[in-house]
């Protein structure tokens, strides 16, 4: 069926928006390894091609509205991080070595840029969105916990909706050991259990917001996805999720802390980010679990850096083949586990200078948002500081895009 017969049957956009939001956890897709993703004869993850299916759904919500985006291709080259899209493709094209990875990157940007700007216009509702959210979460916590009692993947079903196939034997796997046993930590339908557990936690704090109703069936139901959101948590043994989880339930039960302090709060929370690596090391004696080891290790390399990597940057995959010299290769041959640190080394110096200005736009259009939004967006943050997957899982980007769009959106409509 063609675009222009989907138009005149002014097909709904906003199913196609709920569509595409409960699909964002799925991995179904079709994965492609070029060659250079076969590094030391095994296959990188991070340096696959993956097309999800939610892509082509993104896809068909731009298509239908490509006449608004080139009215307004304009605008978009007003945009404030459009001069950091140009500095990405300029990196692409003759700084990086993994231009196929990075150009597929910077397509899947771009696409979310053009997203954020048609959601202006496509009218939606919060309740509807929370309760995809809802759903999403009975069906994470259902996988995760029979994934957590059988100590491998389902498969069937699931398989369809991209699950993977592991056991608690599959190398690199991801394990808790508690009271001396070994437990595979469940991954529902994500790439790792610290990515499930956060877009469980973002997405059961928006539905604590925005999930409003007077019916009391939809009350207990509310009531009953959030009690799934914690065990989730708990099941997922992340860590870094507790404590987010504890910070943010801390912000939302002191309101005046988030609508007073938010202007100082936001900036802390930054530098915290930023201090994590570093605190991690100096804790590094004392605290010796084999992950921290891990992540310092990769955060070390860094100093590998040359000139030319710190100057134009690495992309998001240039620096998987920098080598720690106290460690094996194929061990620190990930990004490094913190969103902000990975941002700055993706655009080096140079594609820094260019994002300051609208980097600060955003965040002090930030400050105005309301209170739901500033707990996300806090929340997002110090979940950052530990791993890098805002930049790497493309359900948690995706998410976190939206929520911020939504927000922002929310702000403009007020001042009108």
């Amino acid at each position: 069926m063609s675009i222009n017969i989907l138009s005149r049957q002014k097909l709904n956009q906003s199913d196609l928006v709920y569509l595409y939001l409960f699909l964002i956890p799925t991995q179904l897709g079709l994965r492609y390894w070029p060659e250079n993703a076969l590094v030391l004869g095994l296959r990188i993850d991070y340096l696959s091609l993956i097309i999800y299916i939610s892509d082509l759904l993104l896809l068909a919500i731009l298509l239908l509205n490509r006449r608004y985006l080139i009215k307004n291709l304009k605008s978009f080259t007003n945009h404030p991080f459009s001069i950091v899209i140009l500095y990405l493709l300029f990196q692409t094209t003759f700084i990086l070595t993994f231009k196929i990875q990075s150009l597929l990157f910077l397509i899947k940007i771009m696409a979310l840029i053009g997203f954020t700007s048609i959601l202006k216009t496509i009218k939606y509702s919060r309740h509807k969105v929370s309760q995809i959210f809802s759903i999403q979460l009975l069906f994470i916590f259902i996988l995760s916990f029979l994934q957590l009692v059988k100590q491998s993947s389902i498969q069937g079903f699931f398989y369809f909706l991209g699950e993977r196939r592991f056991s608690l034997i599959t190398p690199g796997i991801a394990t808790a050991v508690i009271n001396g046993q070994k437990y595979l930590r469940p991954y529902a339908f994500f790439s790792h259990p610290n990515i499930m557990s956060a877009y469980a936690l973002l997405t059961g704090l928006y539905v604590l917001y925005f999930f409003t109703t007077h019916q009391v069936k939809e009350k207990i139901f509310k009531a009953f996805v959030l009690v799934l959101t914690f065990l989730i948590l708990v099941i997922s043994y992340s860590q870094n999720s507790w404590l987010a989880l504890v910070i943010s339930l801390t912000l939302i039960l002191s309101p005046k802390i988030v609508n007073q302090c938010y202007q100082f709060l936001l900036p802390l929370t930054l530098l915290v980010s930023l201090s994590t690596p570093f605190l991690l090391i100096k804790l590094s004696p004392i605290y010796s679990r084999p992950e921290i080891i891990s992540r310092n290790l990769i955060f070390q390399k860094l100093k590998q850096f040359s000139s030319k990597d710190l100057i134009w940057g690495t992309g998001l995959h240039d620096h998987l083949l920098i080598n720690n010299q106290t460690y094996p290769r194929i061990q620190t041959m990930q990004p490094i586990h913190n969103s902000v640190w990975l941002a700055l080394t993706l655009l080096g110096l140079a594609g820094t200078c260019l994002a300051i200005k609208p980097i600060k736009s955003f965040f002090h259009k930030a400050k105005s948002l309301p209170s739901p939004y500033r707990v996300i967006l806090i929340t997002a943050i110090l979940l950052s500081s530990f791993d890098h997957f805002f930049l790497t899982a493309q359900p948690l980007t995706i998410l976190l895009v939206f929520i911020m769009a939504e927000g922002l959106n929310y702000l403009h409509e007020s001042k009108r």
